[in-house]
């Protein structure tokens, strides 16, 4: 699903335009990016974890490859209600 098919589904079940919608979930994803940590009850947990840099190799030429560190979001799925 690309997210104007799905920016389409959320605006239709909510009652609301297409572009209401858009702004709903860009401030979302502004919020995640700011956090380090932010959890959604129901939904699950967005972490940010640092990987460290560290080197890889090409496995078509064989050559060493240096990835730089970087820091990503990981998302943790909330436990199921019983």
């Amino acid at each position: 699903m690309t997210k104007a098919e799905y920016i389409k589904t959320i605006a239709s079940k909510a009652n609301t335009s297409q572009i209401e919608t858009d702004e709903v979930i860009r401030a979302f994803i502004n919020i995640v990016n700011t956090e380090d940590r932010l959890v959604v009850p129901g939904l699950g947990t967005f972490k940010k974890v640092v990987l460290t840099a560290r080197t890889r190799h090409n496995p078509k030429t064989g050559a060493s490859i240096q990835c730089p560190a970087k820091t990503v979001m990981r998302f943790k799925e909330a436990k199921k209600a019983a």
